[in-house]
């Protein structure tokens, strides 16, 4: 006014895009429905993705009987206990997890169904928690389910009636499969042998 000039201020201001996409897990071991021994649940797998990153991965383990938590002692917990998984470095691309799970043996029960959830919680400000969980539901047994392994043991086809003695080492529980280097002479009687077990 009058002749003078108008003050001006600069202001200075940040735009932050506000992100509101919630991440996914998924659990790829165990399967849902399925049924597992102690060894098979040795440890937990799963997958998890979103738009910004993953911050990490949380899991619990309910017993469904009992609708009771492992709380890190027992499954005496009414409330959820959330376990925290490791991130999978040697993982090619994406982010992948696992937990291995420290439950002592005698705290499962034969026969009884067991929960298992996963939470993914992003890498924006926002820190956006996935919603709804990603749970599966599995059987547990004390019969092992696991296939023994097969070992092929193949031995030296003796040329003479003398006897040949040969030693070797498998895994315990494997089936065995015994085979020559070259074919047996079916005239000859004397062509036999044993398979003596030992420690």
């Amino acid at each position: 006014l009058g002749g003078q000039e108008s003050q001006r201020q600069s202001v200075t201001f940040t735009i932050t895009q506000i992100d509101t996409q919630k991440p996914t897990s998924l659990i790829t071991l165990p399967q849902n429905g399925k049924i597992y021994d102690y060894n098979s649940l040795a440890t937990i797998y799963g997958t998890a993705s979103d738009n910004v990153g993953i911050s990490n991965v949380a899991i619990y383990i309910r017993n469904l009987s009992s609708n009771t938590y492992w709380n890190g002692n027992n499954f005496n917990s009414a409330q959820v206990n959330w376990l925290t998984a490791q991130k999978d470095t040697s993982a090619p691309r994406g982010y992948s997890w696992y937990y291995n799970v420290d439950i002592p043996e005698n705290q499962f029960v034969n026969n009884r169904q067991y929960e298992i959830c996963s939470r993914a919680t992003d890498n924006s400000s926002s820190k956006n928690v996935q919603e709804p969980l990603t749970c599966v539901s599995i059987t547990y047994t004390t019969i092992d389910t696991q296939k023994p392994s097969v070992q092929t043991i193949t031995f030296k086809t003796p040329s003479s009636p003398t006897p040949i003695t040969q030693t070797t080492s498998v895994p315990a529980n494997s089936n065995i499969v015994i085979k020559f280097s070259k074919p047996m002479d079916k005239t000859n009687t004397q062509n036999a042998f044993s398979l003596k077990a030992g420690t």
